[in-house]
């Protein structure tokens, strides 16, 4: 997606919330509050909490 070019489409909100639940996610390992074994979980949850705010927001 290039943010550059005012042409380019939005972001789909299942996008945002993906974006969002991931940086979630790295974050979490950085500072050790997230172990390997449950990323795909704190991911899931993330992205479906992102995602409904999203939603609400619109």
């Amino acid at each position: 997606m290039d943010r550059t070019n005012p042409k380019a489409p939005n972001p789909s909100n299942e996008q945002i919330a993906h974006d969002l639940a991931i940086a979630y996610v790295v974050d979490g390992w950085r500072s050790e509050e997230i172990a390997d074994q449950n990323s795909v979980r704190v991911y899931l949850s993330s992205y479906r909490r992102f995602l409904a705010e999203l939603e609400r927001l619109n």
